[in-house]
């Protein structure tokens, strides 16, 4: 696909994207730069203006699927608080600040979701990863425009990812139904 063949409309809409959120930084540039930053650009703008988490690998047989971002609070959360596995002490905050999304720690949390036998896991405040099988979706759903930054939930925020069969779609070949 040559850079192009975009309409006007769209490659503005895209400039836009990338301008408002500088998301593009850990793609390598290969062939024509320009071409991967638009086709980039396009699979994270699949959300309207949100740029929410892919999937992520987690075994050989499983991936992660973002489900969304909720409040938590000690009055209503959407997995059990009891459930903690806590990694803020190992982040490598550089690493994150390079990339889009705290992959490390999301592939983390979702092994030992897969562990434990569950079907989902939340992280929390950064670092805390929570387990269970039914979460409450009864919880306040929060834009992942405005938080859960990196795909993890920050203060009194849970991102939620479903501990899934198989493998992640490639990024360009999502890409497919935007044209």
């Amino acid at each position: 696909m040559a850079v192009a063949s975009l309409s006007s409309r769209k490659q503005q809409d895209i400039g836009v994207i990338m301008k408002k959120r500088s998301y593009c930084s850990n793609i390598r540039m290969v062939g024509s730069q320009q071409a991967v930053l638009f086709i980039a650009a396009l699979a994270l703008s699949s959300y309207g203006d949100a740029v929410c988490p892919p999937e992520f690998s987690i075994s050989a047989t499983r991936k992660a699927t973002f489900v969304g971002c909720y409040r938590s609070n000690h009055v209503k959360t959407v997995l059990p608080q009891n459930t903690l596995m806590n990694y803020r002490s190992t982040i490598d905050w550089a690493l994150w600040a390079r990339n889009v999304f705290a992959t490390d720690l999301i592939e983390k949390c979702g092994e030992k979701a897969v562990e434990k036998g569950v079907n989902y896991f939340g992280i929390e405040f950064y670092g805390e990863c929570y387990f269970g099988n039914n979460p409450d979706f009864g919880a306040q759903h929060l834009s992942c425009n405005d938080h859960c930054p990196y795909g993890v939930g920050a203060s009194s925020e849970m991102a939620l990812y479903k501990v899934e069969l198989g493998q992640p779609v490639s990024i360009f070949f999502n890409i497919i139904s935007h044209f």
